[in-house]
């Protein structure tokens, strides 16, 4: 499937129900995908820092995942979380599950996020 999804343009392989026929009542969802660069810093111990980023067409509710995209990923003892916090801006969340700071570097996130369509 390629073409217009629910005003989403660009849209190829998207499989739904693995070929068969989409149960009613079932959302479907439209994929929107960009890079952003989260700029370098210091995670204090079980401590979390947020950045935001500019996302256009998202909602809040819209679904996201936020992949590293180097092999360095996260530094140790840090995770991380994403979500729409507001209308068009997504938040990212380092958070520090260690006791000791964390000096996370500049790292390039794939964001990944699911509009639902319909």
């Amino acid at each position: 499937m390629s073409g217009n999804l629910g005003g989403i343009t660009g849209l190829t392989g998207l499989r739904v129900g693995g070929g068969g026929k989409v149960p009613s009542g079932v959302p479907l969802y439209g994929i929107l995908n960009s890079v952003v660069t989260v700029v370098a810093t210091t995670v204090t111990a079980t401590k979390s820092v947020d950045t935001t980023a500019a996302y256009a067409g998202l909602a809040v509710g819209d679904a996201v995942v936020a992949i590293p995209l180097t092999a360095s990923g996260l530094s140790a003892g840090v995770t991380l979380d994403a979500w729409v916090s507001a209308s068009e801006v997504v938040t990212i969340r380092y958070s520090n599950v260690s006791t000791a700071n964390a000096a996370q570097i500049a790292t390039a996130m794939n964001v990944i996020a699911y509009k639902l369509v319909g």
